[in-house]
């Protein structure tokens, strides 16, 4: 006898649909994300020169802040 496979219906839609932002709120948070990606960029272009040379392939984190970097080497045991 075999068994019959019961395939549930997707639910399609928002996940909390209670939440949702107006859209000046969306557009400053889109101005946000913009902007922190700007001052990641200027701090990336200033030290990645340097970064890319001497560690190519390597896991770099950069505080965007401070400007501070952290750089581990992956292929160490």
């Amino acid at each position: 006898m075999s068994q019959s496979v019961v395939n549930c219906p997707r639910r399609r839609g928002r996940v909390f649909p209670e939440y949702k932002w107006s859209p000046e709120k969306l557009a400053r948070w889109q101005a946000e994300i913009d902007s922190f990606g700007q001052r990641c960029k200027v701090v990336w272009l200033r030290v990645c020169p340097d970064l890319i040379k001497d560690h190519y392939n390597w896991f770099i984190m950069i505080e965007p802040e401070s400007g501070d970097y952290f750089i581990d080497n992956p292929n160490q045991d």
